[in-house]
């Protein structure tokens, strides 16, 4: 029985892709702390984190739906011989341990529970949240198309960033936060190097397919990394402007404490070999190694970790800083 449970639990993990569900959670956990130190509603903010996390699953599944699809009619029409994914992707459509049909209704249930959990806060926080709602919905179903047009990664990144900061803070307070906007924008930035440096690992695979993403466009893998850190500097550069600009406290400066992470994530991703001569600890929470050892996905699994174990830290330094704020 406990096997079975276990396996279940695994192949939904997988599914779903749960271990990016630490973006949702860190992205709503900021607003979420500002609207309590506000005096808002917590229970709000906890609904909103259930609407969040289905319309994250959802959307993950309806990627490997998306996929699935355009790969198997380029395969009926004869254009391909046969599936060509990365890392696993799509693997149990493949092997055929979920159909199509059943996805489709899992992808269903997941955006009706958060249409059901968008619609309760409509009615208790007014209609201004569908002005939030309503954008971040529409993007959530065109990302996977987005995202073979150089447009997934800012498109998730405004889904992550100012359209949940505004929502999850406004059905908790009834009101808008100027503070969190500076905020909002580093974590946008750290979101877009979070799918930047996936799509680096996705290089070669995505030049054949001719995928084009926003890492695709520097031509070069050389070009990439130097992009990546340019995405990852303007996230931290954004806090200390508006740091001294007296625009937000000092006390976000915190957030730097994440710093030597986004490094580790530039090293492992300039140096193959990097993995190999550094010790786990360096990495923040890791899960599932020894599956990904099995499935041949420990290097891509292994860099996507860090950089969202990036973002995890950055959102939980920020958070310590807004506390701190209200306490002196």
């Amino acid at each position: 029985m406990k096997k079975i449970l276990s396996e279940n639990i695994n192949f939904w993990f997988e599914i779903t892709r749960a271990y990016s569900f630490p973006m949702s959670v860190m992205s709503w956990l900021i607003p979420f702390i500002f609207g309590i130190c506000d005096g808002g509603n917590v229970f709000f903010g906890i609904i909103a984190l259930f609407g969040i996390v289905f319309v994250h699953a959802g959307a993950n599944m309806f990627d490997d739906f998306a996929d699935y699809l355009i790969e198997k009619r380029k395969i009926d029409k004869g254009l391909k011989n046969d599936f060509n994914f990365q890392k696993g992707k799509c693997r149990h459509l493949i092997s055929g341990k979920i159909t199509l049909k059943k996805l489709f209704a899992v992808i269903a249930f997941c955006f009706t529970v958060a249409l059901f959990c968008g619609f309760y806060l409509f009615l208790n926080s007014g209609s201004e949240i569908l002005f939030i709602v309503i954008p971040a919905a529409i993007l959530a179903v065109l990302y996977p198309f987005c995202s073979y047009v150089a447009l997934g990664e800012i498109v998730v990144a405004v889904m992550f960033s100012p359209l949940l900061y505004l929502g999850v803070y406004f059905v908790m307070t009834g009101a808008f936060s100027k503070e969190l906007i500076p905020l909002a924008i580093s974590t946008g930035f750290l979101t877009v190097g979070l799918l930047h440096a996936h799509m680096l690992l996705d290089f070669d695979f995505d030049a054949l397919n001719k995928k084009i993403t926003l890492c695709s466009l520097a031509k070069t893998k050389k070009n990439a990394l130097k992009t990546q850190v340019l995405i990852e500097v303007s996230a931290y550069l954004n806090v200390l402007v508006f740091c001294f600009a007296g625009i937000i406290s000092k006390y976000y400066l915190l957030s730097f404490l994440s710093l030597p992470t986004a490094v580790i994530l530039f090293l492992l991703l300039k140096d193959e070999k990097f993995s190999e001569k550094a010790p786990n600890f360096l990495y923040g929470p890791l899960e599932k190694l020894s599956e990904y050892r099995q499935n041949n996905c420990f290097e891509f699994m292994l860099k996507f970790m860090v950089a969202r174990n990036v973002m995890v830290e950055f959102t939980i330094f920020v958070c310590a800083a807004k506390i701190l704020t209200e306490i002196f």
